[in-house]
């Protein structure tokens, strides 16, 4: 077994929270994630960034994978590593299509990412360190990173 593996799994800490795809549920998580960030010691800027991505990928998840409709599950699993922390939210709704992270830089660049209210991914993309986006038998996973900086 890597090495390297079996100490950042050791050295990791996970919290899993579970929401309704309600949009009134969204700011619960909010408070959830300043209380994390605030433990970790985070920065103001830090703290303001990290909740606003995991807001902004919830909402989207809302709106677009469950068409806006309570009763479905959204799930959030935090993993926090000595060097960053890391957001995986899951949904079983539709996918979204991939090209739009593929095509994020283009678009940046172009300006394009306005065209078509594209604003969610760019924030995302510029205030965290690493996104993904992924559909593996019917689950939904968009993963977000920050690379922590403590106070």
């Amino acid at each position: 077994m890597d090495n390297s593996t079996e100490n950042s799994t050791e050295n990791s800490r996970n919290i899993k929270l579970s929401i309704d795809s309600r949009f009134k549920d969204v700011s619960l998580l909010g408070y959830a994630i300043r209380g994390i960030c605030s433990y970790l010691s985070l920065d103001e800027t830090a703290t303001y960034h990290i909740e606003l991505s995991v807001i902004e990928v919830v909402n989207n998840v809302i709106k677009h994978s469950y068409d806006s409709e309570p009763g479905h599950r959204v799930d959030i699993e935090i993993v926090i590593e000595p060097d960053k922390i890391t957001f995986n939210i899951s949904d079983n709704g539709k996918s979204m299509d991939c090209r739009r992270l593929d095509d994020l830089p283009i678009k940046m660049a172009t300006r394009d990412v306005y065209a078509e209210g594209g604003w969610g991914l760019f924030i995302i993309s510029s205030l965290m360190d690493e996104m993904n986006y992924e559909t593996v038998n019917d689950l939904n996973r968009f993963t977000i990173s920050k690379k922590l900086q403590r106070l």
